[in-house]
């Protein structure tokens, strides 16, 4: 959630209770009169429960319905519904219970979710269901590439055309965020926000190695705060750390590495650097980015992964003697000084690392960037959205809103308050790094499931640099994948 939102909601808060009692105070203890500014301070008071109350016609009190959660995440992260009994002694589990609960208790419904299979075919799964007309499920909570596909399939509702969920409310992503899920239109297919949590574990930071950093005198923190946290920064200090080890000629789990990530590498630092992979025109035609920042990146970050006997980067599916299970414990052994992963791994982290670490954001291209960006992945994050096949699709819509709202003091914190800042993370600075990288959510559709994803993967695991030439090869490919986009997104 955005943190200035939040202070802002307080403010109007504090303000409404001043000019209240200002008013009492100035009519000499008779009744006052009811004015236009004392009404707007007293709407403006209400708590965000009366707020969504206010709107909810009295239809909407569904008493005895029945409210079904289709979820599937990558890693089968389950966030939407537990039993008590399964939610007991996790913190996270018992806050997803005791949200619903109270949005049972105030609707008169019941909520139920169910694992609707592997998130890799979640849009043949998708499809059996809408085209048989099936309705066993009121919404979907799923992995957001897998929902984008069944949006470009017509199996999801646009939910901005229901007029129900408020989506400038606090408890949803900013409007940064749904410009970007809904392509600059305004068609709302999916959201997200304190309803769900694994959008933001999917959000990728770096991680370091406190101990191994500050023997060399690296203190990333001031990087960040000063705005000299740069990719030239950060790869300066990368050189510092990588080492052949055992001197056998051989990089292998037993040497030093500056850093380790996967051969997605180059979409992350596009992502980071504020480039999308791939947009569209003003007519809705997908088309692949080819501005010439984006080619200025890209040639910094290859010409850095692109040495194979260079240790100051680790790709861990490019090299031979390292695959993905070795790689994930390069940095915890001390083997890596730095790690680029997701949010997710920093609670595996609090059990599989003993040296202190630190988090920050992934670093700008350069100081002229105006602001962080958070890649985000779109295999492993969650969006919540509402099949066609749905006849009460207001009602699920207004849940929704229910449930997003009695999320902030229950999922919310959590599994962001109370599990990965106060459980998890090891110094109150890794937390204001944290709200960086929350606060700057970046969705780009050329993570996976793209074509051009497919084979920018490969390129990097070659150590070859053929990047402008792939962007021209593939931009007939790219349009061709989402011809259908102007078919559900108005672009005009």
């Amino acid at each position: 959630m955005n943190n200035m939102k939040k202070i802002l909601s307080v403010l109007a808060v504090l303000t409404s209770v001043l000019l209240i009692g200002c008013a009492a105070d100035n009519n000499g203890g008779n009744e006052p009169a009811v004015t236009n500014t004392e009404t707007a301070a007293v709407t403006e008071a209400l708590t965000p429960e009366e707020s969504v109350l206010k709107r909810l016609p009295e239809a909407a009190y569904f008493n005895g319905e029945t409210f079904n959660i289709g979820w599937s995440q990558q890693y089968d992260f389950n966030e939407v519904y537990f039993t008590l009994e399964e939610a007991e002694g996790d913190s996270i589990y018992e806050a997803v219970y005791e949200r619903n609960r109270m949005t049972e208790e105030k609707l008169g419904i019941t909520i139920v979710g169910e694992n609707i299979g592997s998130w890799l075919d979640i849009p043949k799964t998708v499809a059996k269901l809408v085209q048989s007309d099936d309705d066993t499920y009121d919404v979907f909570c799923m992995s957001t590439v897998q929902t984008f596909n069944c949006v470009l399939q017509g199996y999801l509702c646009d939910i901005s055309a229901l007029d129900v969920i408020n989506f400038e409310n606090p408890w949803w992503d900013s409007q940064a965020i749904l410009e970007q899920y809904s392509h600059g239109t305004d068609n709302v297919y999916f959201i997200s926000g304190d309803i769900n949590y694994q959008d933001d574990y999917a959000l990728s930071a770096v991680m370091f190695n406190k101990r191994l950093c500050a023997e060399q005198d690296i203190q990333p923190y001031d990087d960040v705060r000063n705005n000299t946290w740069t990719v030239d920064t950060y790869f300066k200090y990368l050189s510092l750390f990588g080492a052949d080890l055992d001197g056998n000629g051989k990089y292998t789990k037993h040497d030093m590495y500056g850093a380790t990530n996967g051969s997605g590498i180059l979409s992350y630092f596009l992502a980071a650097s504020g480039e999308h992979l791939v947009c569209f025109d003003k007519e809705g035609n997908a088309y692949l980015n080819s501005n010439e920042r984006i080619f200025d990146v890209a040639n910094k970050v290859l010409n850095l992964v692109n040495d194979k006997n260079n240790p100051s980067y680790c790709i861990v599916d490019a090299n031979p003697a390292i695959d993905w299970v070795i790689g994930g414990t390069l940095f915890p052994n001390e083997h890596a000084a730095f790690t680029e992963d997701s949010i997710h791994k920093i609670n595996e982290m609090r059990f599989t690392m003993e040296e202190d670490f630190g988090v920050l954001p992934f670093p700008k291209f350069d100081e002229d960037q105006k602001e962080y960006h958070a890649p985000l992945s779109t295999a492993s994050a969650t969006v919540f959205s509402i099949p066609v096949s749905n006849d009460k699709a207001e009602m699920s819509a207004w849940i929704m809103e229910m449930m997003g709202m009695y999320s902030t003091d229950t999922v919310r914190y959590a599994a962001m308050e109370k599990v990965l800042m106060g459980k998890s993370i090891r110094d109150s600075e890794s937390e204001d790094m944290l709200n960086i990288i929350f606060d700057t959510k970046f969705y780009d559709l050329g993570f996976w499931g793209s074509e051009i994803y497919n084979e920018v993967c490969p390129m990097v695991r070659s150590y070859k640099n053929n990047f402008v030439s792939l962007i021209e090869s593939m931009q007939n490919k790219t349009e061709k994948q989402y011809e259908t986009v102007k078919e559900y997104y108005s672009f005009d």
